[in-house]
């Protein structure tokens, strides 16, 4: 049925704050309301578009060029859109099944929601920094840590309560290990795509 009415956004907005505080609590009343899969993937685009826009505006703000960050490179926005809910769905499976991995116990549906609640959270904190990038320009850098330290601590510790580890930072080295492996091959597939023939 998706989440309750009575969930507007000030409420949402106390619950993200609370997330802070309490991640591993807030990850229960995610879980506890009923969001069918098809509810979970489309608030995960919407807010994937929504952090795009975000992520875009705030670039304009730091260097006066309408483009989205990706790494090394500057792409369109549109392509930043694809990136960024491409990013998020992969890192729902990958929360899934490497969590299911380990020994844990959490569902595809709570896997998406959780995702979800966290990307919504990236978006709260991104219009948290647009004040700041208008007004103390040169103190945004600082925001972008603490932000980046703030979210990798709400989802370890979303991720533990979603499949039931004990610790948190378990979570955090494995997903480490897991993004690094992701990246290699990633990279040995690039070189392997990129690399140029060899004629007899």
């Amino acid at each position: 049925m998706g989440w309750r009415v009575n969930l507007g956004l000030r409420h949402l907005l106390e619950h993200a704050r609370e997330t802070l505080r309490d991640p591993r609590g807030q990850a229960r009343w995610v879980m506890e309301h009923s969001i069918s899969h098809a509810n979970g993937w489309l608030a995960l685009v919407a807010l994937s578009v929504a952090s795009a826009v975000l992520t875009v505006l705030l670039e304009m703000l730091r260097s006066g060029n309408a483009v989205f960050p990706l790494g090394l490179f500057a792409v369109t926005p549109y392509v930043g859109a694809i990136a960024t809910a491409s990013n998020w769905v992969i890192t729902v499976f990958l929360v899934f099944w490497a969590g299911r991995a380990f020994g844990g116990k959490g569902g595809f549906g709570a896997s998406i929601a959780l995702m979800a609640w966290l990307l919504f959270l990236l978006c709260v904190v991104m219009v948290l920094q647009l004040p700041v990038a208008l007004i103390l320009l040169p103190l945004l850098p600082v925001t972008d840590i603490a932000a980046i330290v703030a979210l990798i601590y709400v989802f370890c510790n979303l991720v533990a309560e979603l499949h039931g580890f004990r610790s948190a930072v378990s979570v955090f080295f494995a997903s480490l290990a897991i993004a690094l492996g992701f990246l290699v091959v990633v990279s040995v597939l690039a070189g392997l795509l990129g690399a140029p023939g060899v004629s007899a």
